[in-house]
């Protein structure tokens, strides 16, 4: 619910109420003028005074993901591409904290290579994010809305993990520079 833009004086405000209303166009300066006004009343949305609540999720049984990681697809590929896929998620946030038995499992699911024309966009700022990306060769250019050009990635960058680590929608739109290679 927005709030309306021409409240402009805190005299307008109806403090007498449960739930305070705005009296939309009374914009005078003379207390008497704004009580005479006809015009439309706008509730404040009510605000909880309870504390937020945390987030909680399934504990995770050491058994339970070993036997899970079992079933991971695995996907052949050379050891130098193995090699610099290893480098890109050691520095990943997403995914630096694995043990190296960990990294070497998520290398191998990798899929790709996905070869990106210039010019494409990877990424839409909006849009749902469930896909997070390195690359192996070429660059991105990084654009947030009311902003323009905010960073470019480069070979052995690695991007769009925040939408998928903080299950939100994509924070900027990622167009390929160059042609890229991605994984």
């Amino acid at each position: 619910m927005k709030y309306p833009n021409d409240v402009k004086s805190p005299k307008n405000i109806d403090r007498n109420s449960s739930n305070y209303r705005i009296k939309i166009g009374s914009l005078s300066d003379d207390e008497d003028d704004a009580d005479k006004v006809d015009s439309p009343i706008y509730k404040t949305p009510k605000v909880s005074n309870h504390r937020k609540t945390g987030v909680s999720a399934e504990s995770m049984d050491p058994n339970v993901l070993k036997e899970q990681m079992q079933h991971i697809t695995k996907i052949k590929k050379s050891p130098e591409v193995t090699e610099t896929l290893l480098h890109v998620v050691s520095n990943s946030p997403l995914l630096r904290a694995l043990d190296n038995e960990q990294k070497d499992m998520i290398v191998q699911a990798f899929n790709g290579p996905i070869l990106i024309e210039k010019d494409t966009d990877i990424i839409i700022q909006g849009d749902i994010g469930d896909i997070f990306y390195l690359i192996e060769s070429g660059s991105v250019d990084v654009y947030v809305e009311k902003q323009g050009l905010v960073h470019t990635y480069i070979a052995g960058d690695s991007f769009g993990e925040l939408a998928i680590m903080y299950n939100t929608p994509r924070a900027a739109t990622c167009r390929a520079k160059t042609n890229c290679k991605l994984w």
